[in-house]
């Protein structure tokens, strides 16, 4: 069954926000403890958001594992609702990335470690959709799937262990565009991104 927390207002400097642990929902953040979860949405996605929204996400992973955090889509009110992600346990961790605006596509989010922070906050007038994100985690020294693309074929499909290459081709009538060849890291990402297969 889906848990959700219950939606707050900014709160004063000194208050706390509690979180409840969940693995899927629309709700105003949470705990995150499951090594994958998903999808999580901004407070009424797909509809609007609220104004004053203040909501916290903590992702926690097991130990010797990192996050990988993708998403669906993102729309917030520009340069005024925006959703922070810290490398860590909280906000006095490494910011890595503040989002506002409209984003068609967002590279994905890889933790040096097993917690990520989140922190969306909207101000007093418009809203927008908001944004929907998943996650995953992968221990050190493995890397996730790199994917296949349309219409091209690739030489390993289930090792993607530190030091190992993944190669690309294309099938006859299309051209690879990018890296043919991408090696898995020992920080559990790739040297490059998947390529694609285009018409000629």
């Amino acid at each position: 069954m889906e848990q959700a927390t219950t939606d707050v207002t900014l709160p004063a400097p000194d208050d706390v926000i509690s979180h409840s642990t969940v693995t899927s929902g629309t709700g105003c953040g949470g705990n995150l403890t499951a090594p994958s979860g998903g999808p999580l949405t901004s407070p009424n996605y797909p509809g609007n958001y609220g104004n004053n929204e203040n909501c916290e996400w903590l992702i926690t992973v097991p130990e010797g594992s990192i996050i990988r955090l993708t998403f669906d889509s993102f729309h917030t009110e520009k340069g005024y609702d925006f959703l922070t992600i810290y490398d860590g346990a909280s906000d006095n961790a490494t910011e890595i990335k503040r989002l506002t605006g409209y984003h068609p596509q967002i590279s994905p989010i890889i933790s040096t470690s097993n917690t990520l922070f989140l922190r969306f906050r909207s101000d007093g007038k418009k809203s927008r959709q908001g944004f929907q994100f998943s996650y995953i985690s992968s221990t050190a020294g493995q890397c996730w799937d790199p994917g296949v693309p349309t219409n091209g074929n690739r030489d390993n499909n289930s090792n993607f262990t530190s030091g190992q290459t993944v190669r690309y081709t294309c099938m006859d009538g299309y051209q690879l565009r990018g890296t043919a060849n991408i090696t898995c890291q020992p920080n559990g990402t790739w040297t490059g991104s998947t390529p694609t297969c285009g018409g000629k």
